[in-house]
C-alpha cells in the first residue's frame, strides 16, 4: 500500500507554515512505525501497516496545519498480487 501526501508550497507561504518542518513530522509518524519512504511525500507500507495509515489518515487531517496546506492526498491498497495468486488457484 502507498500513501502520497503532497503539499502546497504556495498555501504553506501563505499561511506562514514551514512546509518542510510538516514533512519531517510525516516522516517522524511513518519512520517510528517501520513504514518506508519511497520519495519525498510517498509512504510504502505492507499488509501490517494498515493501521498506521488509517490512524495517519484519520489524525493527520485533525493537526492545526495539515488542511491548510495540503494539495493533493491518496492512499493506494495494492492488491494486485493477492488477485493473481487467487486466479492462479483457480487454474
Amino acid at each position: 500500500m502507498l500513501m502520497e501526501i503532497y503539499l502546497s508550497e504556495e498555501k504553506a507561504k501563505k499561511n506562514n507554515i514551514n512546509l518542510e518542518e510538516c514533512y519531517q513530522k510525516i516522516d517522524n509518524y511513518f519512520l517510528k512505525h517501520g513504514v518506508k519512504i519511497k520519495s519525498p511525500g510517498v509512504y510504502q507500507g505492507v499488509k501490517k501497516d494498515f493501521g498506521t495509515f488509517v490512524t495517519a489518515q484519520g489524525q493527520l487531517p485533525q493537526t492545526n496545519w495539515f488542511l491548510k496546506i495540503i494539495d493533493q492526498w491518496y492512499i493506494v491498497i495494492l492488491v494486485i498480487h493477492q488477485i493473481v495468486q487467487n486466479i492462479e488457484k483457480t487454474l
